[in-house]
């Protein structure tokens, strides 16, 4: 036999052996999740930039700011942050937060938020706080007599 003979042979045998292996499967390594979002201000109608974010997924916390149009993303390992996690996304920027949650997904989570500002006003504590001395005092002296 010529070596062109046998080379054939030897290609033909490697065909069939590989062909009767079946296809390979394609594996792909999904070892992390994505938790990402965007971050609006109060009218919703822009996203904010530079605002500080908090995400809590199983008490695993990482930190980060939004970015120029308000979007925000970070990845977990899937041993910190397993699928039907809870995680929660915690805003703020200046006087402004906000806060939502979600459970994560087969590759990840989308949790978009709004900041608000809310405003205490502390002239309603110290009203009712004053009313409820007075209120105290006079049911004591009443009381006394």
């Amino acid at each position: 036999m010529s070596s062109k003979v046998i080379i054939a042979l030897v290609m033909i045998m490697a065909g069939i052996v590989l062909a009767s292996a079946g296809p390979t499967p394609l594996v792909i390594p999904f070892d992390e999740i994505t938790i990402w979002g965007k971050v609006w201000n109060s009218e919703h109608n822009s996203g904010v930039e530079g605002a500080n974010i908090t995400i809590n997924c199983n008490n695993h916390i990482q930190n980060l700011l939004t970015v120029s149009n308000g979007n925000y993303g970070t990845n977990y390992s899937l041993y910190d942050c397993p699928h039907n996690s809870n995680v929660t996304v915690y805003a703020f920027k200046g006087t402004e937060s906000g806060t939502e949650s979600d459970q994560v997904g087969a590759y990840g989570t989308e949790i978009n938020l709004t900041l608000i500002s809310i405003t205490l006003t502390p002239e309603f504590g110290i009203i009712t706080g004053i009313i409820t001395l007075f209120g105290a005092l006079g049911i004591f002296f009443y009381m006394r007599k």
